[in-house]
Order: C-alpha cells, then sequence, then structure tokens
C-alpha cells in the first residue's frame, strides 16, 4: 500500500509539474503536424500517421523522424471524455527502438484522451490526449502532455462527398508537400485537400498505383520509390536502377514494367519484387488492368495482353504516333493519349482504342491541350462511374500544374490549375 501511494503520488507531481515548467524548455516547431505531442518536455510531430474505425474502437498511430511510435487505443467511437487507467480497456503507448511505455501507472488517473470531432462521412477524427506512461522493466516514467490530433483520415480509403470526385495524387512544392486525398466538386470545380502523410517524399513520381487492399506505390523514373500503407502509414522504400514504368495492381500485387528488361510483380507485404515475364523492349510502356489480364503498350506502338499465367493472349500494333497512358474501360477498350505535332503546334488528344477484332481501331475523343508552355506527364486516370479521364500536365513556366478532365460521353473538356507539382493520379471511390 505504501508502494502504491507513493507512486500515485509520482504520478500527480508528473502531470501538475507542467503549470510550473519554465516556458522555454520545450523548443516547439514552428508549424505542427496533424498529430503531435510534447513527451518528457520534448516537442513530438509525428510525419507519417494513420487511423482506424473498426469494431467498435478507435486506433491512433504515428511516427516522428526519429521512428518512435505513440499510439491511442480507445474502446468507443463517439464524441467525448476517454480516462486512460489500469482498469479502463483505453490504451496510450510510446515505445522505441530501445524502450516500451504504456498506461499502466495506478488504477487511479495517469490519462485522458477527448474525441472532439468524429466525422463519418469524411473519415476524420480530431482530439486532444494526456497521459504519464510507465516502462514497466525500469519502472520509469514518461509524460505525455499537450497532445493533438487533428483531421487524422481512416482507411484504407475513405467515403466521398456527395457528387465529388475523389482522387489521390502527390503535391511536390512548398506546404503542400506530400501525399492528399484531393476532392473535386462536380459542380463548382472546388478543390479539397486532405493530406494523408506530409514526408514520405520518396513514394511519389511520375508512376503510381492503388492496389485493392489499400497500398499506394510510387515511383520516379529512376533512383528510390517505395510504397505506402493507407490504412496504418507503414511505408517502404525500394532503390529502382532502371527505369520504371507504370504500375498496375491486380488484387494486393503490383505489376510494373523495368525499361528494357520485362514485366515485374511486388509483393508489399514482403517487399519482394520478382521477374514476370518478358514483354516488347522499349523505353516507354503503358500498363492496365482489367483485374485477370495485364495490358502493355510499348515502343513501336506494339500492344499485347498477357495472363496471370505468362501467356501473351493478344498482339496488335497501333498506328504511327507517340502514345501515352493506357486505361481499361471495358472488354477490350482502353483510352490512351497521343501526341500530335502539326509545324510548331503540339496537341495531345484523348483516343479510344477497340482491340476486339485484330488491327484494333481507334476513335478520337476530345483534345485534351492544344499549349506549347505544357509538357506531358505520364499520369492519367479513368472514373468509370462518372465515364470522366483525367490527363495531367505541367506548365513550363510556372511549374503549376494542369489537369484537363474529359467527360468521355460528351468530348466536353474541362481544365483547371494546382499550385504545386502533381505526380501521381489515381481515382477511388
Amino acid at each position: 500500500m505504501k508502494k502504491f501511494l507513493v507512486l500515485s503520488m509520482a504520478v500527480f507531481s508528473l502531470i501538475s509539474c507542467r503549470k510550473d515548467k519554465p516556458q522555454n524548455e520545450v523548443a516547439t516547431p514552428a508549424v505542427r503536424t496533424n498529430y503531435y505531442a510534447t513527451v518528457n518536455n520534448k516537442a513530438w510531430d509525428a510525419t507519417v500517421f494513420a487511423a482506424r474505425v473498426e469494431g467498435g474502437r478507435i486506433k491512433i498511430s504515428g511516427t516522428p523522424e526519429d521512428g518512435s511510435l505513440l499510439e491511442i487505443d480507445l474502446n468507443g467511437t463517439i464524441v467525448g471524455n476517454y480516462r486512460i487507467t489500469d482498469s479502463t480497456d483505453n490504451r496510450i503507448n510510446y515505445i522505441t527502438d530501445s524502450a516500451e511505455y504504456n498506461g499502466k501507472v495506478s488504477r487511479m488517473y495517469n490519462g485522458a484522451v477527448k474525441i472532439t470531432k468524429h466525422d463519418t462521412i469524411r473519415g476524420l477524427i480530431s482530439g486532444t490526449f494526456e497521459a504519464v506512461l510507465k516502462n514497466n522493466i525500469t519502472g520509469k516514467l514518461l509524460t505525455v502532455e499537450d497532445g493533438e490530433f487533428k483531421d487524422i483520415p481512416y482507411g484504407p480509403l475513405p467515403k466521398t462527398f456527395s457528387g465529388d470526385t475523389l482522387f489521390m495524387g502527390w503535391l511536390n512544392g512548398g506546404s503542400k508537400k506530400g501525399l492528399y486525398y484531393i476532392l473535386r466538386n462536380d459542380t463548382t470545380g472546388e478543390l479539397a485537400y486532405r493530406k494523408i502523410s506530409a514526408s514520405v517524399g520518396y513514394v511519389g513520381g511520375m508512376f503510381s498505383c492503388l492496389s485493392d487492399s489499400g497500398y499506394y506505390l510510387g515511383f520516379p523514373q529512376k533512383g528510390v520509390g517505395g510504397y505506402f500503407n493507407l490504412a496504418n502509414g507503414a511505408q517502404k522504400s525500394l532503390f529502382v536502377t532502371d527505369s520504371f514504368q507504370s504500375p498496375v495492381a491486380i488484387g494486393d500485387k503490383f505489376y510494373y514494367y523495368k525499361q528494357l528488361r520485362g514485366l515485374y510483380r511486388l509483393d508489399p507485404l514482403s517487399g519482394n519484387s520478382t521477374f514476370f515475364t518478358k514483354s516488347d523492349s522499349g523505353l516507354n510502356a503503358a500498363l492496365s488492368t482489367d483485374g485477370t489480364l495485364i495490358y502493355g503498350l510499348y515502343d513501336n506502338n506494339y500492344f499485347s495482353a498477357i495472363s496471370a499465367s505468362r501467356d501473351t493472349v493478344l498482339e496488335d500494333r497501333l498506328p504511327s504516333g507517340k502514345y501515352y497512358g493506357l486505361k481499361h474501360i471495358a472488354g477490350r477498350s482502353f483510352y490512351t493519349v497521343r501526341e500530335e505535332t502539326t509545324g510548331a503546334v503540339t496537341r495531345f488528344k484523348l483516343m479510344q482504342y477497340n482491340c476486339s477484332s485484330v488491327p484494333g481501331t481507334l476513335t478520337e475523343i476530345a483534345d485534351l491541350q492544344q499549349d506549347n508552355n505544357l509538357t506531358r506527364k505520364s499520369s492519367f486516370a479513368y472514373d468509370r462511374v462518372k465515364g470522366v479521364f483525367y490527363a495531367v500536365f505541367t506548365e513550363r513556366s510556372t511549374g503549376f500544374t494542369k489537369i484537363s478532365m474529359v467527360n468521355t460521353g460528351t468530348g466536353q473538356v474541362k481544365t483547371f490549375t494546382m499550385d504545386g507539382d502533381v505526380l501521381g493520379i489515381e481515382v477511388r471511390r
């Protein structure tokens, strides 16, 4: 009993001392992230964070650049106060490479979490927290103070606004650098950004895609890329010495093209990348899938369809021209972007390619861009629900991004500009 009283007094002392500590003890960053706290009088800001809402519980986790992990696990999902004690089913854990601290300090008070907002439509969680945690091996105590989490998205994928189009992109520039959900109102054209992660900068690049299990994969043409788990924030970097091209996902695995080498398959759970099959050599490739076959459009306008058993079931060659991107519509119909230059004028046109019979046919759907100040980017997306095709271009003079949105039923084209550089785009609902 004496030990319990001493421990309880120590807990209350640690919690109350924050009122008396000098203001200059904590070096607080000028800009806090969406998940932060003060841990033992030091600023702690998660650069990767995520939340889950399932089984009547809220789970929030995050980690800063030092690799420490701060987890909140609550038995409940509604707005309100949650006490952290040994006798409640609520927990706060702080884990480093060398130590682990949890909320089992006393049966009285050693922490609290307040959920201030739970937006079930947009899938966002906000709140505040504080606690005194204990290392059960050494007995050392650790204070977590002034904690806050703001608009943390839970997944793996969020619900969308009614009438809005949801797609993903990397914005590489200024304060907007990071991975985002970007929602665009179909009526007003207004854009709303929701940041998923602030500093997983390597998971970007010209080529990106999402798997059904909620993994986001991104690469530049060469160098360091990687993938990001939208459900729990886990990430892994991958180094590519060969040019990486146009990944697609079938189920929970990614398929991609290595320049002059062929198709490869990546398992994000194990991190293993293995050779899948040879394909037509070339410097550029565009892949698409209907969930069973991998369709490829390569240099020399060669088109093929390859099965999961590595059999080539279809081959064709498109008319002369430069083609970028390949998006499956239905059956054996696809969208691709064709570059056409007449004199000093360069145009990018959305084409529909149908290969129900060989040779296939090409039909022009819309003239996307005819501004010579624009450069082509291999970032394209197709919203099958609304029949809308997106093509990403970069403005040479400003570095801003222009995105052409095409109503494939009418051919009408709308263009909107985003500050920063969108390095990958995916439609998800």
